[in-house]
């Protein structure tokens, strides 16, 4: 049996995710100390994990308990300090997630999204939505309230 054959022919073709360069590895290749690079691919902080967090994790008697998957507490101050309600704000794990999530809620296998975001690519091709390339020096981009709209 080929297992192959159980996978998504889409899924299939899509190209393998290429991940960052470890700091340790970098740190080989290049011969130098890894606290003189900083890294800026990953999403990684350069200064290191704050003091502030350092210590909240310190103090915290509720690492063993899975996190509230709805993002309660923070979409709950998010919309205090901003003014919107909690309603209409989206928490993830990263870029990614918010790109997937978005993707899930909104595709339909009739629906032919497309979205300006070259980190979305990835979860576009999984979703079966149809990858469009625009100009990358586009000063401006609007979206028609419309088009967002729930159907």
């Amino acid at each position: 049996m080929n297992v192959e054959m159980l996978i998504a022919p889409h899924v299939r073709g899509m190209q393998p995710y290429v991940p960052i360069v470890p700091l340790d590895v970098l740190s080989r290749r290049l011969g130098l100390p890894a606290d003189r690079i900083v890294k800026l691919d990953a999403n990684e902080n350069p200064y290191g994990t704050s003091p502030r967090a350092l210590e909240a994790l310190a103090h915290s008697r509720e690492l063993h308990i899975y996190p509230d998957p709805d993002q309660t507490a923070l979409r709950e101050a998010l919309a205090a300090f901003i003014g919107v309600p909690m309603e209409h704000i989206l928490c993830g794990a990263g870029g990614d997630e918010v790109i997937d999530l978005l993707l899930g809620e909104r595709h339909h296998p009739r629906d032919d999204p497309q979205s300006p975001l070259r980190i979305g690519e990835f979860e576009r091709t999984h979703q079966h939505a149809r990858v469009v390339r625009l100009d990358q020096n586009v000063s401006s981009l609007q979206v028609h309230s419309t088009s967002l709209s729930s159907q």
